[in-house]
């Protein structure tokens, strides 16, 4: 999911899509789903919005992937500044 946002967001600007794609590819893990991935993304989704209810679905995708995958969220993102394991970029 995040990988189409950014390229939609490049697209829509007139940018150039593959070469983003491809620096995206060699520098990242790309992780694709599975139905229980996609479940898993909406109960934590549930539960965030609770505290945080402008909280997305695209963020509940980069957090469960971050958890399920042992890494953090490394972001300026406002809705991820009280999120156990996320790191917040200046």
């Amino acid at each position: 999911m995040t990988v189409a946002e950014i390229t939609s967001k490049l697209s829509r600007a007139g940018k150039d899509v593959n070469t983003v794609f491809s620096s995206i590819a060699s520098l990242s893990k790309i992780i694709v789903g599975n139905p229980e991935f996609a479940k898993g993304v909406g109960i934590l989704h549930s539960q965030v919005k609770k505290e945080i209810p402008n909280f997305n679905l695209g963020g509940a995708f980069v957090l469960h992937t971050a958890r399920t995958s042992n890494a953090k969220v490394l972001t300026g993102g406002h809705d991820f500044k009280t999120i156990k394991g996320a790191v917040m970029l200046k």
